[in-house]
């Protein structure tokens, strides 16, 4: 008798349940043809437990969107560089960038879709990436540490904090790839960081620097070559001046220093520069490298940077010591803590 009532209870469960299934793929939104509906529609219907018997097609939609999708993205990038596109046109083209990635990262957060990851949260940022407005103004906040070495690797460290301003002259002549000229770049900064080759004839203690410098960048060559579908970087020269003064110093020390630049943004670059530093017998060789490594959800990013000073071997007066700096730096867009402060404020 009890198997009997078993039975009719699992029959009357499966009836039950293979009901409640049709009723809820019934009751799905997205009927077919699903590929007929948007994005923002297909992501509701895929986490929309009653389209359960979907998935599959939906999620197959989705993946074909979000590539036509990305491809757009790269398209409206291309438009919003065009320099005689007047600021109507350039507003929206950025809105439909905006939104296009918005809906990318809710794509990749949904399913798994892979392949743009770069599109959409980028770790590298190019110079007429619409995402900075670098062909303005950019303002940069720093916070970070760094390691000095002069007898041994990572002999001390010191806190590195500072503000950094750049300004781009001229238009955006992406056109114009190969040798040309492509504007004015300045730049100036005031950081809170090593003394570095300051004190390497004097002595080996590594102290903190209050540092005010300023240059300007003049590139003559634009690569055509894309290394993350829009990037490309600008190769030219710079010219770099600085005060640097010394907590053990009385008096502050003076740096100029020349050489080339290739660059994919503001804080993305590499530059060898020929120069003199004061106080320093030896004219000096500096290499300088700074990429980004992490970027937050935020848009802020982690750098890594490496400076070698070194004195050339073949001066005569060659006797300081060279110097190797290592250093890890936050940088964070002004405006985007300025906009955090508004919005916890309500100001």
């Amino acid at each position: 008798m009890y198997r009997v009532l078993i039975f009719l209870l699992g029959i009357a469960s499966l009836f039950f349940f293979s009901v409640s299934t049709s009723y809820a793929d019934d009751s799905c939104s997205c009927k077919p043809p699903i590929p007929e509906y948007n994005i923002d529609e297909l992501l509701a219907c895929f986490q929309d437990t009653r389209c359960k018997a979907s998935k599959l097609d939906l999620k197959i939609s989705l993946r074909a969107q979000g590539r036509n999708l990305a491809n757009s993205i790269k398209n409206y990038m291309l438009l919003v560089n065009n320099p005689i596109l007047d600021s109507k046109d350039y507003d929206a083209y950025l809105q439909k960038i905006d939104k296009g990635r918005r809906q990318l990262i809710a794509l990749e957060k949904s399913i798994d879709f892979t392949g743009y990851d770069k599109l959409i949260e980028p770790v590298y940022i190019d110079y007429d990436n619409p995402e900075k407005s670098y062909h303005r103004h950019h303002y940069t906040f720093n916070l970070g540490y760094e390691y000095v070495s002069l007898d041994t690797i990572f002999q001390t460290g010191v806190p590195r904090i500072g503000f950094y301003h750049y300004r781009r002259y001229g238009e955006t002549p992406t056109v114009n790839e190969g040798l040309n000229y492509y504007g004015l770049h300045v730049f100036g900064a005031i950081q809170l960081t090593s003394s570095g080759e300051v004190n390497t004839n004097v002595t080996n203690e590594v102290s903190n620097t209050l540092q005010l410098s300023g240059g300007m960048f003049v590139p003559f060559f634009h690569s055509p070559i894309r290394l993350d579908n829009s990037l490309s970087d600008f190769l030219g020269a710079v010219l770099k001046v600085g005060i640097k003064k010394n907590e053990t110093d009385d008096q502050a020390k003076s740096t100029v220093y020349g050489g080339f630049r290739d660059a994919i943004n503001p804080e993305t670059y590499v530059e060898i520069l020929y120069g003199k530093t004061q106080g320093l017998r030896s004219n000096r060789l500096e290499i300088g490298v700074q990429m980004p490594i992490y970027k937050f959800g935020q848009g802020t990013r982690i750098f890594f940077g490496g400076i070698a000073n070194l004195a050339l071997p073949w001066d005569s007066k060659a006797t300081e010591k060279d110097v190797l700096r290592f250093y890890l730096d936050w940088n964070a867009d002004i405006e985007k803590i300025l906009g955090g402060f508004k919005a916890a404020f309500g100001v």
